[in-house]
């Protein structure tokens, strides 16, 4: 390949025992990931040495966290829900988007087809964080599957301060997220696949001690999403083929920093983002397989609405 390119597969991933997207690149040299800030927690990604903003973050070719999602978009995505993970760096493809400038990286989630039909786990930790997977896949008849995944994190503890600094080390809360999918597959060539996913996250994290002098932080994230593939591959030109993308989600979130009995030292930040993404692919070659091109239609629209301190910014 022209391109610098590394996949990571379930064996690279089981060195390590993660929990979300975030926590699967520890034992990856290729990709560092840093806090974006101790009160939160968040995390982002950065290639060659530059920001998580400038590397593009994929699910199955179809945009991932991105806008709103980006400082807490990688815990979205949990750990025994990812079959591999593609990692590009540099300028690549804008065959599934034009983000890319330090490199791109596409997670490819399990396929209901291929998911083993019942799996459960269950971590515990000395600090009372619980992590609940349940993921269920079911082939209906030989043309349809579909799949159920769910991930539940949660930390109630409110006290866990193991320095003793009158802050909470982490976060706690409760993070949920449920994705069903199906998927249709005929002896013709005709692909079909559709899912949709819902994500609440809860935060709490500064002062142990809640008060009105406290500082404290509360954060509430609501994310809906859904998803459509359409795809033909034509019969006895296995080379040639047509593809339709489509994808939409809508996330809302709500901060507050602060001390409440302070006006002017109490933060209040409120946003919304609905984003939709259609791309359209056509793929064949120029007379021999040494040649191939893809050509294609591609859309992406965001719209934002934030208030900031009761400051409107749409």
């Amino acid at each position: 390949s022209t391109l610098r390119t590394q996949v990571m597969t379930e064996r690279e991933l089981f060195k390590a025992a993660c929990c979300n997207l975030s926590e699967s690149f520890e034992t990856n040299p290729s990709v560092d990931v840093s806090y974006n800030d101790a009160l939160t927690g968040s995390k982002q990604i950065q290639l060659l040495g530059l920001s998580g903003n400038y590397s593009m973050l994929t699910l199955e070719n179809m945009p991932g966290p991105r806008g709103l999602a980006t400082p807490q978009g990688l815990n979205y995505v949990p750990g025994p829900w990812i079959e591999s993970i593609q990692l590009s760096k540099g300028v690549g493809s804008v065959v599934n988007g034009f983000e890319s400038i330090s490199g791109q990286i596409n997670v490819e989630m399990k396929k209901p087809e291929k998911a083993d039909p019942l799996f459960v786990n269950v971590y515990v930790n000395d600090m009372g964080k619980v992590d609940l997977n349940l993921d269920w896949a079911q082939k209906v008849n030989e043309k349809w599957s579909t799949a159920v995944l769910l991930h539940d994190n949660f930390l109630r503890n409110g006290e866990v301060d193991f320095n003793k600094d009158q802050f909470r080390d982490v976060t706690t809360g409760n993070l949920f997220t449920v994705l069903n999918r199906w998927k249709y597959e005929n002896e013709n060539g005709l692909l079909f696949q559709a899912g949709i996913k819902y994500v609440k996250d809860e935060k709490q994290g500064g002062e142990v001690q809640r008060s009105l002098l406290s500082y404290q932080l509360d954060m509430a994230s609501e994310r809906k999403e859904g998803f459509l593939k359409l795809g033909y591959v034509f019969p006895g030109k296995k080379y040639k083929s047509i593809g339709w993308q489509l994808s939409a989600f809508d996330h809302s979130q709500q901060s507050d920093f602060g001390a409440p009995v302070f006006v002017f030292g109490y933060t209040r930040y409120r946003a919304t983002q609905q984003n939709i993404y259609s791309n359209l692919i056509y793929q064949s070659i120029i007379s021999t397989s040494d040649h191939k091109f893809r050509t294609g239609w591609s859309f992406s629209g965001d719209r934002y609405r934030e208030n900031f301190r009761n400051l409107p910014f749409d």
